[in-house]
C-alpha cells in the first residue's frame, strides 16, 4: 500500500517498468481511463 503513495514520486523509467509489469486487462484500463479524460478536456475546444 506504502508505494502505491510514492508511485507518482518515481521516476519515469521505474513508472515504464511497472507499466509493463502490470497485467493485460488493467493496461487496457488505464488507457481507456486516460484516453476518456484526454477527450473531455479537449471536447470544448474542438467543438469552437
Amino acid at each position: 500500500m506504502k508505494e502505491t503513495i510514492y508511485w507518482v514520486d518515481e521516476s519515469p523509467r521505474i513508472v515504464k517498468r511497472r507499466f509493463q509489469d502490470m497485467p493485460k486487462m488493467k493496461k487496457i484500463i488505464l488507457a481507456v481511463m486516460l484516453f476518456s479524460t484526454v477527450i473531455s478536456f479537449t471536447a470544448p475546444f474542438l467543438r469552437t
